[in-house]
């Protein structure tokens, strides 16, 4: 009758098969203590939208996932916990944060997967089946938005068994989108057009390879590649309308140099145009164009288009994540004297510290560089070439 009660026998003659049904495994009370780490590469001070390489971050809702080993791999657990009130106010870099969770767990060993996100509306929902393994969990653009900031990392290994009543679990996060900005002075006012005519020059587009920027693996290893480089979206621009002034005889637009920066209006030399924000990770180009920034019409005609490169003139190059890549360098706002151009930032984690500001110019047709912050895990030199 014990025996019976464990499981179920079916049986009708020595030649039939033996079934046996086993108990559902049983999922005990365990606490989840965990532990947040944010690593954004020092602490700085806020500021939106990406205007410096400085390595912000404002993380303002967290979620965990639960991913439990089966058969080798750490297959979604269907446990899923959001952190209420992650509000991340006062947007430094490093950030840390401890959380009480109380949930049940059967027995077995697990990996936690934790995600924090600036905006919840730039991405899709993360939306896992019962099969996703932890190397295919990806977060994906939400259609029509922008990527934003977004922050992931899953633990090691962490088992559970009878005598287990909770868990200690640690979690470092670290940025998972790359940062881009364009910083470009005399914008040409009019290029001459294929049809012979000078046509106003209405928008500075960076560009990057279509494919590269609709989702990516939240696994450090990043395995999205790009199409075969013919087909471009919109990462950023900077637009002319009516508006702004322009200097006819030196065809630039114009305008007056800000010393001290504030929000929406970031310090900048005179003449000159800024635009900054992030981009999901992707892998190489092979023999292709990964970026590239273009000068458009009134009418949509692309006027002018500088391919990007890398100082070694590659043009297949990925974009990394917690990668700055900046087209033109940018110093920090905190400078002094309030004078850009002299290149006294007194900022001790950046490897530029003591560069002045050294926007691209765009009346010429020179070799535009990309560098990339150490405050962030790389550094990157890119160029654009000579205009197409």
């Amino acid at each position: 009758m014990a025996v019976a009660g464990m499981t179920t026998f079916t049986a009708c003659s020595n030649d039939d098969e033996l079934t046996v049904t086993a108990p559902a495994e049983q999922a005990h009370p365990v606490t989840l203590n965990l532990d947040f780490n944010l690593s954004a590469g020092g602490l700085k001070r806020a500021g939106r939208p990406l205007y410096s390489s400085q390595a912000l971050q404002q993380v303002n809702s967290m979620t965990v996932y639960v991913f439990k080993e089966n058969a080798g791999s750490y297959v979604y657990d269907n446990k899923v916990y959001t952190i209420a009130d992650f509000d991340n106010a006062t947007a430094i870099g490093d950030e840390a944060h401890s959380m009480e969770i109380e949930t049940a767990l059967t027995d077995g060993s697990y990996k936690f997967l934790a995600v924090g996100l600036e905006d919840d509306e730039t991405y899709e929902a993360l939306s896992f089946t019962t099969t996703t393994t932890l190397e295919q969990a990806a977060i994906q653009l939400t259609s029509g938005k922008k990527a934003s900031e977004f922050f992931a990392g899953f633990t090691n290994v962490y088992t559970v068994d009878a005598n287990t009543q909770s868990l200690g679990v640690n979690i470092t996060l670290t940025r998972a989108v790359a940062g881009v900005l364009g910083y470009f002075k005399n914008v040409p006012y009019k290029v001459l057009a294929a049809d012979g005519t000078m046509k106003r020059v209405a928008k500075v587009s960076i560009q990057l390879n279509q494919n590269a920027t609709d989702a990516a693996l939240v696994d450090p290893a990043t395995e999205k590649t790009f199409g075969d480089g013919s087909s471009y979206t919109e990462l950023m621009s900077i637009t002319f309308d009516g508006t702004v002034q322009y200097d006819e005889a030196k065809n630039i637009y114009t305008c007056a140099a800000v010393t001290t920066g504030s929000a929406g209006n970031p310090a900048k030399l005179e003449n000159s145009f800024l635009v900054g924000g992030y981009s999901l990770p992707c892998a190489a180009i092979t023999g292709g164009k990964t970026m590239k920034v273009v000068l458009y019409s009134e009418d949509d005609e692309a006027l002018k288009t500088y391919p990007v490169q890398m100082d070694d003139s590659s043009t297949d190059f990925g974009l990394d994540r917690n990668g700055f890549y900046g087209i033109g360098h940018k110093e920090a706002d905190n400078n002094t004297d309030g004078d850009l151009d002299d290149g006294d930032d007194d900022d001790p984690d950046d490897p530029n510290t003591g560069d002045p500001d050294d926007p691209v110019d765009l009346s010429k047709d020179q070799i535009i560089t990309i560098t990339v912050n150490a405050n962030w895990s790389a550094i990157h030199d890119l160029e654009l070439g000579a205009a197409e």
